[in-house]
């Protein structure tokens, strides 16, 4: 919300809002999600369930990592969005460097073509890319979401993918405080693991 909010009202830009849907939407996030489109154009992408539910099953058992598929299409989505519209300058709020990524990565606005282009030897819950293909069935259309793009099609749309965070005061707390200014953003009602709720 900030970050589509400052692009638009601070420095007068016309955002596309990208969103790799939620599996399980809850009744406050889709009350959030419509408070989010007010600000500007929104494109949302559901992947197919069934691909999802395997891949997310994938990563649980080989990574311990249940949100890998989903963490893969939330962010290879908006750069591909951006060579589909003919969008040159793609935005994140904050760095990757903020959770656990290399903090050099933080010295530059330019978020590293590696976090989103495709240059082979892709896994996608922990399995290679021929074997979900032989074993499990799936096609390059199932996959495709989940996949970066191509280095040369973002080379040739002339995609710029940067931090909005290294351009101003990024703190995700503060993030949330403008989010409710801004468009009455509200917090979760009950608290899950790692989180805090209006009642701690």
């Amino acid at each position: 919300v900030m970050a589509a909010h400052l692009l638009k009202h601070k420095y007068g830009m016309h955002p596309l809002l990208v969103t790799w849907a939620p599996q399980v939407p809850t009744e406050w996030g889709q009350r959030n999600l419509r408070r989010w489109q007010s600000i500007a154009d929104h494109v949302m992408y559901t992947p197919n369930i069934e691909v999802h539910r395997l891949l997310t099953r994938l990563a649980t058992d080989n990574l311990l990592h249940v949100f890998q598929p989903f963490i893969l299409g939330q962010k290879n989505l908006a750069p591909k969005m951006s060579i589909l519209h003919g969008i040159p300058l793609c935005f994140y709020g904050e760095s990757e460097s903020e959770y656990g990524s290399p903090r050099a990565d933080v010295m530059s606005p330019e978020r590293s073509v590696l976090y989103h282009s495709d240059n082979g030897g892709i896994h996608l819950g922990g399995v290679p890319i021929l074997e979900l293909r032989q074993k499990h069935g799936l096609t390059t259309a199932d996959l495709a979401a989940y996949l970066p793009a191509k280095p040369d099609a973002l080379a040739r749309a002339k995609v710029d993918v940067r931090y909005l965070g290294y351009y101003v005061c990024w703190k995700p707390q503060e993030a949330y405080y403008y989010a409710v200014d801004a468009v009455g953003f509200e917090c979760a009602p009950e608290r899950t693991a790692g989180t805090y709720s209006k009642y701690n």
